[in-house]
């Protein structure tokens, strides 16, 4: 009985707190590249442009800080040159970001600032291979995920992010125009003896759509 009534308390004690939680839609741009270690060398990856979308959920924390979470389509991958040949990878990942954002008015503008964690699950994803110099070559095939030697990457991505940017007002709710930096923390290299790791920036809207 106890233990209910426990329950009961922090419930209703949390209600308040819940019926201030914004929740909307998010959109944008991602700019993502990899990086590469392995054997002394230290390879750098030319830029794939994907989509990032979903939904974004807002809780205020104290005056101007609140704690941000949601579920995201986030398209990363990378691009490798060599002469004539291209490898361009896609990967589709589900994205949870877990982000502190601090709020406020500098010189009657609304910005704002975040810093936190994601984690990611690779859900689907592309290779191609072109070469300009024999097309007859070209080749695409769907991204393997897993630990074993013969899958593409691990599925499972974490990473540190900061962002910032704006905040208007369109029909009397907010929303945030800005940026997002994600660097990739988890090795998503299958193979033992070299890293692969994400890097994306994004430019992203998000509206407060309604309250729960």
């Amino acid at each position: 009985m106890k233990k209910l009534l426990l329950v009961f308390v922090i419930c209703a004690m949390s209600l308040p707190l819940l019926a201030q939680i914004s929740v909307g839609p998010t959109l944008g741009l991602n700019f993502a590249k990899q990086t590469i270690e392995g054997g002394g060398i230290k390879i750098k990856s030319n830029g794939v442009t994907g989509i990032v979308l979903g939904a974004e959920a807002e809780l205020p924390i104290n005056d101007g800080i609140f704690l941000n979470t949601g579920l995201l389509l986030s398209i990363k991958g990378a691009t490798y040159n060599d002469g004539t040949e291209e490898d361009k990878i896609k990967l589709s990942y589900l994205e949870i970001p877990i982000k502190g954002i601090y709020k406020a008015e500098v010189g009657g503008v609304s910005i704002y600032g975040s810093a936190g964690f994601y984690v990611g699950f690779g859900i689907g994803g592309e290779w191609q291979y072109t070469d300009s110099e024999y097309p007859e070559d070209n080749e695409s095939e769907s991204i393997q995920w897993g630990s074993a030697t013969n899958d593409d990457f691990k599925g499972f991505d974490f990473g540190f992010g900061i962002g910032g940017g704006l905040i208007f007002d369109l029909n009397d709710r907010p929303m945030k125009a800005g940026f997002v930096y994600d660097l990739g923390l988890s090795n998503i290299e299958p193979i033992t003896g070299g890293t692969i790791k994400n890097k994306t920036f994004s430019i992203r809207l998000t509206y407060s759509l309604f309250k729960i």
